[in-house]
């Protein structure tokens, strides 16, 4: 939401009575006698500081340790009542850092001041949801920090409502919400209130600004201390996995793509005649999201971290995407370049990578162990599980005579070789996580660039993965590797530069063209299901299609993507 839009919204909704004979100059009339540094004023420019002058209404909610907290108990100290949107990226982790560096400004001052965040998102509301951003964002050092919440919505919308705080979830993008400071008295009552810009450049500012505020309620001089240092650091602004994929698991498909910088996530109906968008909703999706069906209508969704929500977000759904569950937001980010670090054989069960530690879940995300600590890690790294056996993880890897992939069975990786062309020796490949037939049967693909030309070749295994023979001769593919291929049964498919697709099945020994006549525009994505069941993402004038033939390509139906 952009700026302008939030003021109006704050200052529309708030009485009339409220204003009744303040301009714009009695902001100024009314500052403190306490200097104002350049900073603080640059920030009241862009943030204002409007006098109130009204009873604060109380309320009661839960802090993150589940026990009750009211407004009133507070009362003999000034309140910052603010509310944050746990998985906001920008302004939140912002603001988060402004009331950490004016507890900083204020010094001894900071012990007559109580901070409370309320949570400002209808999704994510539970106690983990605001552990995890206290965690994140520091406020678990910050003592006289609170941020409360409900599991009731209605609970929280009262609260909301008695403080003007307009919260909604579009169909893309984070919750959007008022940006607010209310400065309350120790007696209760609404004193000033303030509508940050939470913009980088204000970082400092606005919190001289709000101590100087602060210290004039207290009738008390700021001290003389250092300026804070900024301690947001650098952010994550690389989304995860690829921007356009199909995921399939042969009783249901999924489809990735971009749109206005965001992702979506569509699910297919009626084998595929119907498409439905069902992307995950009130957080922003610029971080890329990772699909992994579990059955014909569960999946989980890994939503990446992106700007200064550093830990991504995990989230399940049994009713084909219909709603959305969250079970956690993961506590520590991804490694950087991660594409598929979320592997789940049922929707109770599930791996992922995170901080370099793999983690597991029984619980369908409700409780997490660290199975291994200090996990190797590639660039463009991906996993998957081996039926009844381990796990096994590919990426980007500087080859040696030979190409290795990492097993896990329970205790340690492994490096296991795979054999490449002599000529792709001492090459910089990408390694995919294999796809299992069974527990002793399956493919890997391994890609290698050259010239900006992708190469293809799969090598296979019969005997759970101890040894791997080199199954197919190079073939030279277009789009995302992980996107281009796909495998169903004894048959590998992919899609050619030439923009067609070919086959390989793993008892012969040549490629053959298996659809020649892909439909109009650049393909970007392929998945192929039973019984000649294909599935190919094309993107062709800004917009992104979806083409699904239920006749090995014979005849193609479109289904247009946002």
């Amino acid at each position: 939401m952009k700026k302008s839009q939030r003021k109006w919204i704050v200052f529309g909704l708030l009485p009339v009575a409220a204003f009744a004979g303040w301009g714009l100059s009695r902001v100024y009339q009314n500052a403190p006698s306490t200097q104002l540094t350049a900073a603080a004023t640059e920030a009241l420019a862009a943030d204002g500081m409007t006098y109130v002058n009204k009873p604060a209404p109380n309320f009661q909610l839960l802090n993150a340790q589940g026990q009750p907290v009211s407004l009133t108990q507070y009362r003999g100290k000034v309140v910052v009542l603010t509310f944050f949107d746990p998985v906001c990226w920008w302004d939140c982790p912002l603001e988060a850092q402004e009331l950490v560096d004016m507890n900083h400004v204020l010094g001894p001052l900071a012990s007559h001041v109580q901070i409370i965040a309320v949570d400002a998102n209808p999704e994510f509301h539970s106690l983990k949801d605001i552990q995890a951003f206290d965690t994140e964002h520091g406020l678990n050092s910050v003592p006289n920090f609170t941020y409360l919440t409900s599991p009731s919505v209605s609970t929280l919308s009262r609260v909301w409502h008695n403080y003007y705080e307009y919260v909604h979830v579009p169909k893309y993008g984070m919750v959007q919400h008022a940006d607010v400071f209310w400065l309350i008295s120790p007696k209760g009552r609404e004193v000033w209130l303030s509508n940050p810009e939470a913009q980088t450049k204000y970082i400092g500012g606005t919190a001289q600004l709000l101590a100087t505020y602060v210290a004039k309620i207290l009738h008390q001089p700021l001290p003389d201390v250092s300026n804070p240092s900024n301690n947001l650091g650098q952010g994550v602004w690389q989304s995860i996995g690829p921007s356009y994929a199909l995921v399939g698991n042969g009783l249901s498909t999924w489809s990735i793509s971009p749109y206005q910088g965001y992702r979506t996530v569509e699910r297919s109906l009626s084998g595929g005649n119907t498409w439905q968008i069902v992307t995950p909703e009130a957080m922003t999706q610029r971080g890329g999201i990772e699909v992994e069906p579990t059955g014909a209508n569960s999946a989980w969704a890994l939503v990446g971290a992106y700007g200064y929500q550093v830990d991504p977000v995990l989230r399940t759904t049994t009713n084909s995407g219909q709603t959305w569950s969250a079970p956690l937001v993961i506590p520590g980010p991804l490694p950087p370049r991660a594409l598929h670090p979320l592997v789940a054989s049922s929707q109770e069960t599930a791996w992922v990578i995170s901080d370099h530690e793999l983690l597991r879940t029984t619980t369908g995300g409700q409780t997490w162990t660290t199975l291994a600590h200090n996990v190797p890690w590639m660039p463009e790294a991906s996993l998957s599980q081996q039926p009844q056996q381990g796990l096994w993880m590919g990426g980007q890897i500087h080859s040696g005579s030979k190409a290795y992939l990492w097993s896990w069975t329970g205790k340690t990786f492994t490096q296991v070789p795979l054999p490449v062309p002599t000529s792709w020796a001492h090459q910089s490949l990408l390694v995919m996580a294999p796809t299992w037939q069974s527990a002793s049967q399956g493919e890997v693909a391994v890609v290698w660039t050259h010239h900006g030309q992708e190469w293809l070749i799969w090598d296979r295994t019969s005997n759970d993965g101890k040894t791997w023979q080199r199954a197919t001769v190079p073939l030279q593919i277009q789009g995302n590797p992980y996107a281009a291929v796909s495998v169903n049964g004894d048959v590998g498919y992919a899609l050619t530069a030439s923009g067609h697709i070919n086959a390989w099945t793993w008892s012969q020994n040549t490629w053959h063209e298996e659809i020649m006549h892909l439909p109009a525009g650049t393909p970007v994505a392929l998945d192929v299901a039973n019984n000649g069941h294909v599935m190919v993402m094309t993107r062709q004038d800004q917009m992104t299609i979806l083409w699904d033939s239920q006749n090995n390509g014979t005849t193609w139906t479109p289904h247009h993507l946002p």
